[in-house]
């Protein structure tokens, strides 16, 4: 099975990352193609989480893990017009020391109705603007630049 894996550094203590991360409907805050998203069921494993997409189509997940131990968080897409099929991710953040933490966010997957390559590639830009919003969110505006 197809696997993509994606880390970034960001400058932003891990306990902040992570209460993102542990929110199941902060997608929407950190996925560019999430226009809204809307729980079913308690918080914690097995909640559901339907997730309008910016194209109008929806895709529905479960949330498979969520291990405060090691600041992890594992879901699975139960439903989906995206290009991906047995689709299961973990996102898992891991703190640097001095305010800095790295998030990583690895996938594994299925082509549906596309080739691998191009459902890669689709996944892989999909993971890199998600990460790049996650740093936005928390990362201070650096010297010169307007938050």
């Amino acid at each position: 099975m197809p696997t993509v894996t994606r880390s970034m550094e960001i400058q932003a203590p891990a306990r902040d990352l992570w209460a993102t991360i542990a929110d199941f409907a902060s997608v929407e805050r950190y996925s560019p193609i999430v226009e809204h998203c809307r729980l079913e069921g308690e918080d914690g494993v097995g909640q559901i989480r339907r997730l309008t997409l910016t194209d109008g189509s929806e895709t529905v997940s479960r949330m498979t893990a969520l291990d405060e131990a090691t600041s992890s968080m594992s879901y699975q897409i139960l439903e989906t017009a995206l290009p991906l099929t047995n689709y299961s991710s973990t996102m898992r953040v891991e703190a640097l020391g001095n305010e800095r933490s790295r998030i990583t966010w690895s996938s594994q997957f299925e082509p549906q109705g596309a080739t691998e390559d191009e459902a890669r590639g689709f996944l892989e830009t999909q993971l890199d603007d998600g990460l790049e919003q996650l740093r936005a969110l928390h990362e201070p505006p650096r010297s010169g630049e307007s938050g």
